[in-house]
């Protein structure tokens, strides 16, 4: 990849002032999520640039919400109500979701809900990284339930009257995940093929909390979904106890097995086996540039009577075969097997 520097100064060059992430999109020049990343949000990436940003350190922590939360676009209903929110600071239950509508978004009450905690920031642990005060510690949009309105905090609204630097970073923050946000199929919780963190998983699949990646390890089970993370080939360097040989018997069948020091009778692996769940898969091919993103693959089910009990490294764990309701992309087969 080019250095970001030099991608910076000819997209500059080439629109005659300081780019907008917009621009990045416009002009097909580089994902701007990667711009955005490389210094927690855009504004600090700007600041390395060279450029005069004015930004007190509040808006400076919101800013590294929208960009390293939002920005991506994998879920566009935030997007929506911040965009809704730039010039007017109260906006009803109703007017949110008949934009939701308007843009064929997946709408039921859990989602609604996930909503108000991501940008209410409960969905972050206080200590966890990322914290709610790295976010800024106080919500974002807060919901009135007496009169079914969101809210925008009255320090954000003023920063947007009184700064005109982060008004712009804010504003083209939110457009540049809506149009990032098109290659998403917004009407479902995740789109096959495209790739998600454990984080993201975490928010799409509207859980409670986030839950950190060492606590997820290769699954985690809420009240209703099971998803279910396998990094097709395993790093040497890693515990054999752990060097789990999950492996495809077809484009649509895959050998799976349990975390390690479990039982076929474990609570945890007992849910494989019920519908009370619905199983979500991900994948990556391997551990390399300590990559942290997963192609979702689409749901699957428990094949009846595969699972056997077996041992590993002298630890009991549980294998078993899961049958996906969708064929892997040839191409994207190849790749994770290859």
């Amino acid at each position: 990849m080019r250095n970001l520097r030099t991608v910076y100064n000819e997209m500059k060059k080439r629109v005659g002032r300081v780019p907008l992430l917009q621009d990045f999109i416009k002009f097909n020049s580089i994902d701007p999520v990667i711009l955005s990343n490389k210094e927690k949000n855009y504004a600090n990436f700007l600041i390395k640039m060279g450029e005069q940003i004015n930004i007190s350190d509040y808006e400076n922590k919101i800013l590294s919400f929208l960009d390293v939360e939002l920005l991506n676009g994998k879920r566009r209903h935030e997007l929506i109500l911040l965009d809704l929110l730039i010039n007017n600071s109260e906006i009803s239950m109703e007017k949110f979701d008949e934009a939701l509508i308007k843009n064929h978004c997946l709408n039921n009450q859990e989602i609604i809900e996930s909503v108000k905690r991501i940008l209410s920031l409960s969905f972050y642990n206080e200590n966890a990284s990322p914290s709610r005060k790295d976010y800024g510690g106080k919500a974002i949009v807060e919901y009135n339930d007496k009169n079914n309105q969101y809210i925008l905090n009255s320090e954000i609204q003023y920063s947007l009257k009184k700064n005109k630097d982060f008004r712009q970073l804010w504003i083209d923050g939110i457009r540049t995940g809506l149009s990032r946000s098109q290659r998403y199929d917004s009407d479902k919780l995740f789109t096959i093929g495209e790739k998600y963190t454990r984080k993201d998983v975490m928010r799409q699949s509207n859980n409670i909390t986030n839950v950190t990646a060492q606590n997820i390890g290769g699954y985690y089970f809420n009240d209703k979904y099971g998803m279910i993370f396998v990094t097709y080939k395993k790093s040497m360097n890693i515990s054999k106890s752990i060097q789990y040989e999950d492996r495809f018997l077809s484009d649509r069948i895959l050998h799976y097995y349990s975390k390690n020091n479990r039982k076929l009778t474990s609570k945890e692996v007992q849910k494989f086996f019920t519908d009370k769940y619905r199983l979500l898969l991900f994948m990556k091919k391997s551990d390399a540039d300590d990559n942290k993103d997963f192609y979702y693959l689409g749901t699957c089910s428990y094949i009846d009577s595969s699972a056997r009990q077996e041992n590993q490294d002298g630890k009991p764990i549980v294998s078993m075969n899961l049958r996906l309701d969708n064929r892997v992309n040839y191409h994207l087969y190849h790749l994770l097997t290859d």
